[in-house]
Parts: C-alpha cells; structure tokens; sequence
C-alpha cells in the first residue's frame, strides 16, 4: 500500500471555444481509489500529451468519443503498480496504462501493459511497428519523393534532372545516383 492518501487530478470544466485556457480544467483533490479484485492502484510516472486531445475536449464528432464536462482528462501513462489485487502484476511493476491526467488511478489488470524499465525493446518495437504500417499505407518514400524535397539518405536536395539532363542521370543533389530520373 501507498503512504499516499489523496490524488490529484483534472478535470474538464468546459469545453473551449478556440483555444483551451486554463478557466477549461479544474484541479481537484480527492481520496485514493480503492482497487477491486482483480485491479491495481497505479502511481503515474510520466503522461503523454498528445495533439489528439484537442478534439476529445470538442462536443463535435471524431474518432474518438469526447471527455465528458466533470470527468478527468484523457491521457496514456506510464505507471507504476503501488498496490495490486492481481496476481499477474507486483508492486513495482511498470506499466502502460490509460489513466488520463491524475496522479493515481485504478485500472483492471487485465487493461494495462507491463514494462520492463531495463530495455528499449517495448519503445522500439511500437516504433518499429509504427514505421512498417505508415509505409505499408503510403508505399515506399522514394515514390513520394517530391521535386526539391529534401533526401534524407544524401543530405541534399533531389531535384530533377541530371547535370546533363538526360534521363539516365541521377537528380542533383542526391548523393550516390540514388534516385533516378524517371522516363
């Protein structure tokens, strides 16, 4: 068990009309959650703030369901486990959880991802998989490569054709010919 006995956390007071102020949230302190069987009371170490929540913080239909006037903000987090009614988490353990912007929250084990501090293997891997799905949908960087854009892999700047201009020459600005001027 925690020595903590309240949790900080804000909520949503209203929604913005252009651009979020802080009149928009409330800060409120409340006693700590309890978890249930199978939960676990969870100690917020870092919370992600993405451009995302923009729009959960608007009544107008999207994507995602809006916050509701009155409840926390939404937000991921990683967390660590302070008290665990599971026996597949410690306390201690490390995890990915989704318990928006407070300092503690229960969460259904079950909800939650365990994290191994130790290793970058977690972070590059949703990396990685992140990397492979953005390029299975827009296909390959070289057929979106645009006039003057920059190339990443030379440095410079690809622009179409070659010092020459024929259309067997590399663009200028590429290092090593690596893109070619298409007929």
């Amino acid at each position: 068990m925690t020595s903590a006995t309240q949790n900080t956390r804000i909520l949503l007071a209203s929604r913005p009309d252009g651009e979020p102020t802080a009149e928009n949230f409330r800060l409120e302190t409340v006693p700590l959650p309890e978890p249930g069987e199978g939960e676990v009371l969870l100690r917020t170490i870092y919370l992600s703030l993405d451009p995302y929540m923009r729009g959960r913080m608007s009544a107008a239909r999207s994507y995602a369901a809006p916050v509701e006037v009155g409840s926390v903000m939404e937000g991921g987090t990683v967390a660590e486990v302070v008290e665990s009614r599971d026996p597949s988490l410690a306390v201690g353990d490390i995890v990915l959880a989704h318990l928006g912007w407070q300092s503690y929250g229960v969460a259904p084990a079950a909800h939650v991802r365990r994290l191994d501090p130790g290793s970058r293997a977690d972070l590059d891997g949703r990396r990685r998989a992140r990397h492979a799905r953005v390029h299975r949908l827009r296909g390959s960087r070289r057929d979106r490569q645009a006039p003057g854009r920059r190339d990443r892999r030379g440095g410079g700047r690809c622009r179409p054709g070659g010092l020459g201009g024929g259309a067997d020459r590399p663009h200028q600005g590429c290092s090593g010919g690596r893109h070619r001027r298409r007929s």
